[in-house]
């Protein structure tokens, strides 16, 4: 005897969800839910804007010491005033929590990617969506946002906490200048190069513990180990660093004998595309 099953009258006939008609807004949505949902993710954002907060806090502090003290030294206070930076010091001041900043959120990036596969969850994920590249990018793109945006508001956030120890010591800063508009934006962007490099090591290491070393030796131990050498072809190399790429761009002018800013930015820019293109062709290639 067979048994015979009827749909429901007006009902189509229903098929089994396909991973590869998912769009990117619906994975992009999926990837923004298990981000959000990690404790880790603002514990990690948190801790970056303590930094750059933090920083500000110590750096105009120390500056406005020795502010004091020349205050009573004619001469030392003509050696800070003559300083060509002196003018546009204060948005350097806010900025320099970005140094440390950048390897926080770089290993949230690395994370990002590298927990997939530690957990396993990466054979589940690339199931469900078989278009790896698509998680990838979607993946990118949370990373570039909260990036940018953690930075922008770490940079305004330390501009309102100094604002006390400024106004004690008659540090002034000017919101709307140019160089603190150039320290935002530029060390915005600068964030958001490090996390994607970050995404990057963390989808060709599957290792957080390596990509994160990796990355740390990519933007703090090799620069100063090049810093260590004079040879010509040694200089050159340090210059097209993400770091030193990142400091001609933030600077008023290019440094002497560094290359124009525009090279600067195409430099970053590549530091950002290429390793994420690499990791990509290795993602689609490789076994899960």
């Amino acid at each position: 005897m067979s048994t015979l099953t009827h749909a429901a009258p007006g009902a189509g006939p229903r098929h089994a969800p396909n991973g590869k008609d998912l769009t990117f807004a619906r994975i992009l949505r999926s990837e923004w839910i298990k981000f959000t949902t990690l404790s880790s993710t603002y514990v990690l954002l948190a801790c970056t804007v303590a930094v750059i907060v933090g920083i500000a806090l110590i750096s105009t502090w120390s500056f406005g010491w020795v502010l004091e003290q020349a205050a009573a030294d004619p001469q030392m206070a003509g050696a800070v005033e003559s300083d060509p930076e002196f003018a546009t010091l204060g948005a350097t001041l806010l900025s320099g929590g970005i140094s440390f900043a950048q390897l926080i959120i770089g290993s949230l990036a690395v994370m990002m990617m590298s927990s997939e596969f530690a957990t396993g969850t990466a054979r589940a994920t690339f199931t469900v969506a078989p278009r790896r590249l698509n998680v990838l990018g979607a993946k990118a793109l949370i990373a570039a946002v909260t990036a940018f945006a953690t930075t922008v508001v770490a940079m305004l956030a330390a501009y309102v906490a100094v604002q006390p120890l400024a106004d004690r010591y008659g540090i002034e800063f000017d919101p709307a200048g140019e160089a603190f508009q150039r320290q935002l934006w530029i060390g915005a962007a600068f964030v958001v190069a490090i996390a994607l490099i970050g995404l990057a090591l963390g989808t060709l290491l599957r290792n957080s513990a390596g990509a994160i070393v990796t990355l740390a030796g990519l933007v703090f131990v090799l620069p100063m180990i090049l810093m260590a050498f004079s040879a010509d072809l040694i200089v050159t190399i340090r210059q097209y660093l993400p770091d030193a790429a990142y400091g001609n761009l933030i600077a008023s002018e290019s440094f002497p004998d560094a290359p124009e800013q525009w090279v600067s930015a195409l430099v970053l820019a590549a530091w950002a595309i290429v390793p994420l293109v690499v990791s990509a062709l290795v993602l689609r290639r490789r076994d899960v």
